[in-house]
């Protein structure tokens, strides 16, 4: 049995945001952001004032989504998680044994292996990915039963299609 107790910190929802959620996103956005604003000095170039304003106009609102979406989404997952403990952060108590145990105050959850579809080594935290988009953060120093190097196994053993 291995067990990872700790409290999610802003730096981990920030880094779950930005690195998994939102990286589609930032992606994506940044490449239409540029070809946006090749297209907008093109049309500069040929003084078609009208294109300018139409594309320079999509572009800056391309931008501003691009750098704005993961700000909502971080104040979002958090006022959410704030919202399902009445205002408080408690800890999170994930047990690794036949399954997945989770407990984050009042709330529980188990997770079976097969449902863990990817796995995520962040500067702060490992996440593992359920589904789509549903993560479940593990935090590298939280391990009070087990090390890091038995999750690894653990992990390997029981979810043989991850790469880790």
């Amino acid at each position: 049995m291995l067990q990872n107790k700790f409290t999610t910190t802003d730096t981990m929802l920030k880094e779950y945001v930005i690195k998994i959620i939102c990286k589609n996103l930032l992606v994506k956005g940044f490449i239409i952001s540029t070809l946006g604003i090749i297209i907008t000095f093109y049309h500069l170039l040929k003084y078609q004032y009208i294109q300018v304003g139409i594309f320079g106009s999509v572009t800056f609102i391309c931008i501003l989504v691009t750098i704005i979406s993961p700000y909502v989404t971080y104040k979002q997952l958090k006022t959410s998680n704030l919202n399902l403990h009445n205002g408080n952060t408690p800890e999170t108590n994930i047990i690794f044994d036949d399954k997945i145990y989770i407990r984050e105050g009042s709330l529980s959850i188990n997770i079976e292996y097969s449902q863990i579809k990817k796995f995520y080594k962040l500067k702060s935290c490992y996440v593992l990915i359920i589904g789509k988009s549903n993560g479940i953060i593990v935090d590298k120093n939280g391990f009070v039963n087990g090390t890091i190097d038995y999750f690894f196994t653990l992990i390997k053993q029981k979810c043989t299609n991850l790469k880790i």
